[in-house]
């Protein structure tokens, strides 16, 4: 077995968790849809990182995570996409775990 497969369950996991948060239809349901999809995607991006060997801080953002694959892309294919809406979800899980 791959040794990412597990982590990419995960990554499904919480986006199927937040897709189910979101049926809730409060506001609280909405804040823990945003911060699962945004773990979803962060772990998507530390499983690149990690299986294409780059290097970035121990505690590195999202942020560092998409400058470390872009930096390492040898095509624009193998570039994060997508960015802006990422650093909006990133902003969102924020602005929901610590204003609430």
């Amino acid at each position: 077995m791959n040794s990412f497969l597990p982590d990419l369950v995960l990554v499904k996991t919480f986006a199927s968790e937040a897709e189910r948060q979101l049926q809730r239809d409060d506001d609280f349901g909405n804040g823990l849809a945003v911060s699962l999809a945004q773990d979803a995607a962060e772990l998507l991006l530390r499983i690149v990182v990690r299986e294409r060997h780059l290097t970035i801080e121990p505690r590195a953002g999202l942020e560092k995570l998409v400058a470390a694959v872009d930096k390492a892309a040898t095509s624009s294919q193998e570039k994060v996409p997508h960015v802006a809406r990422l650093e909006d979800l990133n902003k969102a899980r924020v602005g929901f775990k610590h204003s609430g």
